[in-house]
């Protein structure tokens, strides 16, 4: 049998834990939206499973920087540059998607996309605002 008298939660309390629960569970969604859109062709990328092995010159202090780093207050570009199977594509898909979980919004392109002239879906494609 249940009561109120035996409830360690205040009505207060119990109220602010749903709405933080409410509006987590819409951060969530909305982090799954934005990765959803981007169209990642790996969308199970993460900065924590990036290869660091010698001679690749990535450290997790650098990946960490990238991940955590405020695209909107302060535009910078990115050039992931490397041989054929380097994992340029792993290494861009766990960065953006880290961007998605700060609620930044994402386009991604190949260089191939980006060079197909001004009628590409990359020339007339714009990010939207995700605030």
């Amino acid at each position: 049998m249940q009561d109120e008298a035996n409830d360690p939660l205040t009505p207060e309390q119990l109220f602010l834990t749903a709405v933080d629960d409410a509006l987590e569970s819409r951060r969530i969604n909305k982090v799954d939206k934005l990765i959803r859109q981007a169209a990642f062709p790996i969308s199970g990328a993460t900065v924590a499973e990036v290869d660091y092995r010698d001679g690749r010159r990535i450290t997790p202090v650098r990946m960490r920087r990238y991940a955590a780093h405020d695209w909107r207050s302060d535009v910078t570009n990115l050039l992931i540059i490397s041989p054929t199977g380097g994992g340029k594509t792993y290494l861009a898909c766990a960065l953006a998607i880290g961007a998605c979980h700060s609620e930044h919004s994402i386009l991604y392109f190949r260089m191939d996309d980006l060079t197909e002239g001004p009628s590409s879906p990359a020339a007339t494609a714009s990010p939207t605002r995700s605030c």
